[in-house]
């Protein structure tokens, strides 16, 4: 996020973490840049209200798991609104289409691209990711292919490898597409 906005200064950029509770940590952005406007919910394929799992780590928390996992896990779930893409680019009308998307969703990455179906033949790039070694997700690199192929979208590259257990397997990419 940073250097995004030290390689592009006159961008705009919309944020959209469900978390809220993070934003001390990029609150200094948001101070100094009129260009970024944050929005404390979640994306999705449908607008409402769900179950947020909170997990160990920020980087894990998710809409993903169910209400028997995340008691199974001990871990806490709170409610918190998710919208789609399509609903907030429609509610922005005096900014600009967005040029690039890039979505984390651990794991439900297809649900937000579902959510964002006014942005396709428009949007140039979306970065997103996908899995490889884990059953987990439902988006494997092969899943999210196939749905960007279909939203005639190529994959143009890999631009991040995530390697995160032991044996240092590959565990997640973030893919590019390209209209």
């Amino acid at each position: 996020g940073r250097e995004a906005l030290l390689n592009f200064p006159e961008a705009y950029f919309t944020l959209l973490e469900p978390q809220e509770w993070l934003k001390p940590s990029f609150q200094d952005l948001l101070d100094i840049n009129s260009k970024i406007d944050f929005h404390a919910v979640g994306a999705g394929a449908e607008t409402g209200s769900f179950l947020f799992t909170l997990v160990n780590r920020d980087d894990s928390c998710s809409f993903r798991y169910t209400k028997e996992e995340a008691e199974l896990g001990d871990y806490k779930q709170i409610e918190i609104p998710v919208i789609t893409l399509n609903e907030l680019v429609e509610s922005k009308p005096d900014l600009p289409f967005p040029d690039l998307v890039k979505i984390d969703a651990e794991g439900m990455d297809i649900e937000v691209l579902k959510g964002a179906s006014d942005l396709f033949g428009k949007t140039e790039v979306f970065l997103v990711e996908a899995s490889v070694n884990s059953s987990l997700y439902d988006n494997t690199v092969l899943e999210m292919i196939n749905f960007m192929d279909q939203k005639r979208y190529a994959l143009f590259e890999i631009t991040d490898l995530n390697r995160p257990f032991s044996p240092n397997i590959l565990w997640l990419v973030e893919l590019a597409f390209v209209k």
